[in-house]
C-alpha cells in the first residue's frame, strides 16, 4: 500500500526500521558465537572410554559424574565428581565428592567400603592435560605420562 501511493517519507521510516531490526539480530548473533567460542566450557558434555564403558559426564558449575564401566563391575553406578578447568594452560583437575562416597558406600550394604571407591576413581580423579580435536577428548597424566582417550557421545 505504500509502495502504490508512492510516499516516500513513509517509505524511508520503513526502511530504517527494517535495517535497524535486521542489525540488531546480527548484533545478538555475533554476540551469541563470541560466547560461545570464548566464554563456554569446551569439555562440557558426555564423554565416552574407548577402553572401557565408563562415560564421563562433564557438567555447568564444576559438577561431573562417571559412571559405569569398569567401577566395581556396576554398570549402573554413578559417582559425583567436582571439576575445575584452566583453558590456558588446558589443565583440568577433577576431584572426588565425599558426600556423594559416603552416600554410596552408606546405600551398598557393605558390598564396598570408601577405599576401595577411592582406589577404582584414582586414575580419574588427579589434574590432567586435556587435548580436544575432532569429538575426541584426551585426558594425559601430568605426572606419568600415560593417556585416556575419550569420545563425545
Amino acid at each position: 500500500m505504500i509502495i502504490a501511493k508512492n510516499d516516500e517519507e513513509k517509505r524511508s521510516k520503513l526502511w530504517r526500521v527494517t535495517i535497524t531490526a535486521s542489525t540488531l539480530v546480527i548484533i545478538a548473533v555475533a554476540i551469541y558465537f563470541i560466547i560461545r567460542m570464548f566464554a563456554a566450557n569446551p569439555l562440557e558434555g558426555k564423554w565416552a572410554e574407548e577402553d572401557t564403558d565408563v562415560i564421563l559426564e562433564l557438567g555447568k558449575d564444576g559438577e561431573a559424574k562417571i559412571q559405569g564401566g569398569d567401577l566395581l563391575g556396576y554398570a549402573d553406578m554413578t559417582v559425583k565428581l567436582h571439576y575445575t578447568i584452566d583453558k590456558t594452560s588446558k589443565l583440568i583437575t577433577i576431584k572426588i565428592d565425599e558426600d556423594s562416597i559416603k552416600q554410596l558406600t552408606d546405600t551398598s550394604e557393605g558390598a564396598y567400603t570408601k577405599d576401595e571407591l577411592e582406589d577404582l576413581l584414582r586414575a580419574y580423579v588427579k589434574t590432567f592435560n586435556y587435548n580436544l580435536e575432532n569429538q575426541q577428548l584426551t585426558l594425559s597424566d601430568r605426572e606419568y605420562g600415560s593417556s585416556m582417550i575419550f569420545n563425545k557421545k
